[in-house]
């Protein structure tokens, strides 16, 4: 299990790497992007994004792109160099999106690695102090597991408002020192847990960690389908640009 861990740490740390140094768009291709979304005609915005999203969502290839995009151009007897535009102008919508979505999931796993950090801590803990455990301690690696919401009672000179129905009530502090509930604190503090308890907490800390274990593996994989379908579309668009290069301003004309 431990080795397993370690291998998932190495690959999200490549992955991290890879996301940071994703192949950014052909200048050109970002060039016609920018030019053409802030000319063409509003529906075909909505249907490039709309097809964009489905592109990302359903894994669709190059092939499946340019068969949308034919049967979206019948409706408006578009040429074939609009085709090919629209064709580019979805592939660049939906590699933006994708490297937004890998960014966004790369902070998701950072903060999934900090919350597995603090259970192997816990696990640490609870072996190294196995034979000295006290309930306040196992409550605080039962948080983790299961974290409570803490609230905070606001005290100011003394005096606690109570609110009811419109009506504010001031209880005076009472100032004499209860020393026997004072004691039962101290007490409990140095009561130990009982071992079914702390096996309890043992077992949900592993399920924990190892669930997280599980989706960050699959997330691992998700990601790195994710950077390689968006390199094929960079590498295709740069083909795509070179046969458009020269009629550019021709196809934002038509598709206005």
């Amino acid at each position: 299990m431990k080795a397993k861990t370690i291998f998932i740490i190495g690959a999200l740390f490549s992955l991290s790497l890879a996301v940071n140094s994703q192949q950014p768009l052909p200048s050109d291709a970002d060039a016609f992007y920018q030019k053409a979304m802030t000319q063409i005609n509003t529906r075909h915005i909505i249907w490039l994004k709309r097809t964009a999203m489905n592109v990302n969502s359903q894994k669709m290839d190059e092939s499946s792109i340019r068969t949308l995009t034919n049967m979206y151009g019948v409706q408006y007897n578009l040429n074939d160099g609009d085709i090919e535009a629209l064709v580019s102008l979805v592939m660049i919508q939906a590699a933006k999106d994708a490297e937004q979505d890998l960014k966004s999931t790369m902070e998701e796993m950072k903060k999934t690695n900090g919350e597995k950090q603090k259970i192997r801590e816990a696990q640490e803990k609870m072996e190294k102090n196995k034979n000295s455990i006290t309930r306040p301690m196992l409550d605080s690696f039962r948080a983790i597991v299961s974290p409570r919401i803490n609230t905070t009672a606001v005290i100011q000179n003394n005096n606690i408002a109570v609110k009811q129905t419109n009506r504010t009530q001031t209880i005076q502090p009472v100032n004499k020192t209860n020393t026997e509930s004072i004691k039962r604190i101290n007490t409990s503090e140095n009561i130990s847990a009982s071992a079914t308890d702390i096996k309890q907490v043992k077992d949900d800390l592993k399920t924990k960690l190892d669930s997280m274990n599980e989706m960050s593996e699959m997330t691992s994989l998700r990601l790195q389908m994710m950077m390689d379908r968006r390199s094929k579309f960079i590498s295709t668009l740069s083909n795509i640009m070179k046969k458009i290069s020269q009629t550019q301003d021709t196809i934002v004309q038509n598709l206005k």
